[in-house]
C-alpha cells in the first residue's frame, strides 16, 4: 500500500475527474514502435553495424558515469573478465521530494555479477529470469509511483495518476510462454488476472491518498474517493494513457534488460577469438538497451524524472540473478551429494 510523506506542504488547483475535460476515448495510444528515428533509418544494417544514437534527453537524465557505465562494467566483466563495480545502489537522492514515502534504498555488492546469466535457449532460462522479472516488477511498483508523485501537480492529470495507482494495485506476473516475462496486454487471461488484483486492491491504494486529497476540498476530493473506486476503475480501464501504457512500458523494460543478459554467453564465445569486436558490441548493446528503457519511460510520462530507474534495475536485476543462480547450483550440488 502507498505510504505518504507529509514533510512538505504544497498547494495547487486540481480538477476532479468529471471536470478534467480529458476524454478517455480520445486518448492517444502510445504503445507503438518506440524505436528512435535514427535507429529506424539503419534497419537494413546488421546489429553489429548499427551506430549508437541515443536521444539527447537520455544522455541528460542518465549521466554517463553512473548507471550506464556501471552496466558496462557488469557486462564487460561477464564477457571479458574485467573487474566488477564495487557497489550497486539506487540514487540516494531519488524520491526525496515525493508525496509518498521512499522505499528502502537498495545496495548490493556483486560477487559474480552477470557472469552466469543464462542464454535464451538454455535450460535455466525460465527458472532464472522468471524470478528476476518478478523482482524487477516488484521494485518498479515500489519506486515509480514514488518518483512520479513528487508534487501535487501530478494529481491534475487524473487519468495518468489513477492509472499509476491501478497499476500499483496489480501484482507482478509471468506468462506461460518463454517470451512473456510480464503482463501481455493482448493476452486476455493475463489481463483478467491483472484486473482481479486491481479490483481487489484499488480502493485501498486510493485510501492512502485520502489525507492529501482531503486538502483539495470536498468536490476535488471525489476524483480519488475510495468509495467511488468501481466508477473510477471504469475510466481507468478505458484509458490508454495510464494503466495500459504502464503495463506495456513495464513489459518492454523487463524484455530489454533480460535480452541484454541473454547475449552474454554468445558474446563471451565471440570474445575468445574477436575480443575487440566483442568489446565494441558490448558497448553498443548496453547503451542501446538503456537508451531504449529511458525512451519507454519518457513516452509513458514525459515530465517525470525517472533517471534513478536505471540504477534500480541494475541493482535488483543483479542481486536476484546472482541469488537465483546460486540457489539452483546449491540444489544441483545437494542432489549430486545425495
Amino acid at each position: 500500500m502507498i505510504k505518504l510523506n507529509f514533510n512538505q506542504s504544497s498547494q495547487t488547483l486540481f480538477l476532479p475527474m468529471a471536470l478534467s475535460g480529458v476524454e478517455s476515448s480520445g486518448c492517444i495510444n502510445s504503445w507503438g514502435d518506440l524505436r528512435p528515428a535514427s535507429v529506424e533509418s539503419h534497419r537494413n544494417l546488421s546489429e553489429s553495424e548499427r551506430p549508437i544514437e541515443a536521444p539527447s534527453s537520455v544522455a541528460s537524465v542518465v549521466p554517463p558515469n553512473t548507471a550506464v557505465e556501471t552496466a558496462l562494467k557488469l557486462v564487460r566483466h561477464a564477457v571479458l573478465g574485467e573487474p566488477l563495480p564495487a557497489m550497486l545502489a539506487i540514487d540516494a537522492n531519488a524520491g526525496r521530494q515525493s508525496l509518498l514515502s521512499r522505499p528502502p534504498t537498495r545496495r548490493w555488492q556483486p560477487v559474480r555479477g552477470w557472469a552466469d546469466a543464462p542464454a535464451e535457449h538454455s535450460g535455466r532460462y525460465i527458472a532464472v529470469y522468471s524470478k528476476v522479472s518478478v523482482a524487477v516488477q516488484t521494485a518498479l511498483r515500489e519506486w515509480l509511483p514514488c518518483l512520479y508523485f513528487n508534487s501535487m501537480e501530478r494529481l491534475e492529470d487524473i487519468d495518468l495518476a489513477c492509472g499509476i495507482i491501478a497499476w500499483r494495485a496489480s501484482r507482478p506476473a509471468i506468462g506461460k510462454h518463454v517470451d512473456c516475462l510480464a503482463y501481455d496486454v493482448l493476452d486476455r487471461r493475463m489481463m483478467e488476472r491483472c484486473f482481479h488484483w486491481i479490483d481487489r486492491n484499488f480502493a485501498d491504494e486510493l485510501k492512502a491518498l485520502r489525507p492529501v486529497a482531503a486538502k483539495l476540498g470536498p468536490v476535488r476530493w471525489e476524483a480519488f474517493n475510495p468509495a467511488l473506486a468501481d466508477r473510477i476503475l471504469v475510466r481507468v480501464k478505458r484509458s490508454q494513457r495510464g494503466l495500459f501504457s504502464m503495463l506495456k512500458a513495464e513489459e518492454d523494460i523487463v524484455t530489454q534488460i533480460v535480452k541484454l543478459a541473454t547475449m552474454i554467453p554468445r558474446l563471451r564465445t565471440k570474445a575468445a577469438t574477436q575480443r575487440r569486436a566483442a568489446s565494441a558490441e558490448v558497448d553498443r548493446e548496453v547503451r542501446r538497451t538503456f537508451a531504449t528503457i529511458e525512451i519507454r519511460l519518457k513516452r509513458f510520462a514525459p515530465k517525470a524524472d525517472f533517471s534513478a530507474v536505471a540504477g534500480l534495475l541494475l541493482t535488483v536485476f543483479t542481486e536476484t540473478l546472482e541469488r537465483t543462480v546460486a540457489d539452483i547450483e546449491a540444489k544441483i550440488e545437494a542432489k549430486v551429494a545425495a
